[in-house]
């Protein structure tokens, strides 16, 4: 075979990508009242969900009954070979079966259809052909149509099997819409990973405040420094009167700024003196992912709570001093994110920064809408960013910055890759770097030299 060249190569892959696209488009248009029905049994189905196919399309099964299962419709896989030597013990009569074959005439699903029949149970098929032995037997037919597939021959299962897996989740997603399903829900059934993380109560993650680094506002910084910490490494110390409310808190970018501008003076004084008064806080109760930044840019991610209730976001103090260097030069700032968070909301507010868009999927959409507003181009933007979500806007802008901390793709995609990590200052150095470039910033300190401010 003659070689390929890497062109060639996309192009192909792109051709498939393209018919599988194309299918997903025409099932979704050709939706009747047969799916609408299907997605009602499933919904009112008080045993389990069985879903079973062969081959290729039993694999997209077994995806399909896990993601019922974790959207609130209890489902397990059967494999039909299986179900002929014992397995059909697993169904009961207040089940559903889901059947997947395109053909609908594969000889090891066709032949426990009349066992399902016998036992009077629901039967959906999702198939191309409504007049094949499986669409026959069903009570159901979510029809697939017929699909070409997408390889050069023509016969790897590929656009078909795709066409089912969009048409299952589209059955499973519906059928969990019609249930109210929760995010409470979701987070009972997601209780490990990443996902499960961001779906907890922040009380069920955060920080109890026992360990964490606190103090009187009258106690001098050495003194608060010089005792053992309670714990691992907190980043902040929380500052609380003696009536046990949050007065303030001071971060240890806050301490290592003393030290860079000599200020050494200042660890005499008490902290309540040069602390952040009025803290970001959120409210008990919320979900994490409504408490925490999740783009990773302006927090940490760091959460703590009081004895009150009330939890604390930590900001970076030098990225909110840049965001507002950056305006005082004449710029404009703007936060896109895919997650939505009152306390995001909040320092934004306390910033002045110019756009905030939150729960945002695309985020190209939204920074064009914003450019337009502005009446800037890309090349005249820059964005920092550090993970998948972000990349495609790193790709568009004229500097496209990823944190340290940033994903490799997002670190191999941008024009620059901060030294500090997200939330500890990179925004921060962003803004020194371009005012620095513009000329601009020996102008702007100077302005701080005169108060003897750093």
């Amino acid at each position: 075979m003659a070689e390929m060249t890497d062109a060639a190569l996309i192009d192909q892959a792109q051709q498939i990508l393209r018919a599988e696209a194309a299918a997903v488009c025409r099932a979704s248009e050709t939706l009747d009242e047969t799916f609408c029905r299907a997605a009602r049994l499933v919904h009112a189905c008080t045993g389990s969900v069985v879903v079973t196919g062969m081959g290729k399309a039993g694999l997209v099964g077994r995806k399909i009954a896990a993601t019922l299962a974790s959207t609130g419709t209890p489902s397990h896989y059967l494999h039909p070979a299986e179900a002929m030597h014992g397995d059909l013990g697993m169904l009961r009569r207040d089940d559903l079966v889901l059947a997947f074959s395109q053909s609908g005439e594969t000889d090891e699903v066709t032949q426990i259809l009349p066992h399902i029949k016998s036992r009077g149970i629901t039967l959906i098929a999702v198939t191309g052909k409504a007049e094949s032995t499986l669409g026959r037997a069903a009570d159901v037919v979510v029809a697939t149509g017929r699909l070409g597939e997408a390889d050069p021959l023509g016969v790897a299962p590929s656009t078909s099997t795709t066409v089912m897996l969009a048409l299952g989740d589209g059955l499973a997603l519906v059928a969990s819409v019609l249930q109210g399903f929760s995010h409470d829900d979701f987070a009972a059934r997601h209780p490990g990973g990443s996902l499960g993380m961001r779906l907890l109560r922040v009380e069920d993650a955060m920080r109890p405040l026992y360990r964490c680094r606190t103090c009187r506002p009258e106690e001098t910084v050495r003194d608060v420094f010089a005792r053992p910490l309670p714990d691992r490494r907190t980043g902040a110390v929380m500052i609380i009167s003696a009536g046990g409310r949050l007065e303030g808190i001071f971060t240890d970018s806050d301490l290592a700024r003393l030290f860079e501008h000599r200020h050494d003076h200042a660890l005499d004084r008490p902290i309540g003196d040069v602390m952040t008064r009025g803290p970001v806080c959120a409210t008990r109760g919320d979900r994490l992912e409504e408490a925490v930044d999740c783009d990773g840019v302006l927090t940490d991610g760091g959460v703590t709570w009081t004895e009150d209730g009330i939890e604390q976001k930590t900001f970076n103090i030098r990225d909110g001093l840049g965001i507002k260097l950056w305006q005082r030069a004449g710029g404009r700032v703007g936060i896109i994110t895919g997650r939505s968070s009152r306390v995001v909301q909040w320092r934004a507010e306390e910033l002045g920064v110019d756009f905030v868009r939150q729960g945002v999927g695309d985020k190209v959409l939204v920074a064009e809408e914003l450019l337009a507003a502005t009446g800037l181009g890309w090349a005249e933007t820059a964005f920092v960013g550090d993970d998948l979500p972000d990349l495609p806007v790193i790709c568009r802008v004229g500097l496209g910055v990823a944190v340290a901390d940033a994903v490799a793709e997002v670190q191999a995609a941008a024009d620059l890759v901060t030294h500090h990590r997200g939330g500890r200052g990179a925004v921060r150095e962003v803004v020194e770097r371009m005012l620095q470039a513009r000329g601009a910033w020996r102008d702007l300190i100077s302005q701080y030299r005169g108060d003897g401010i750093a």
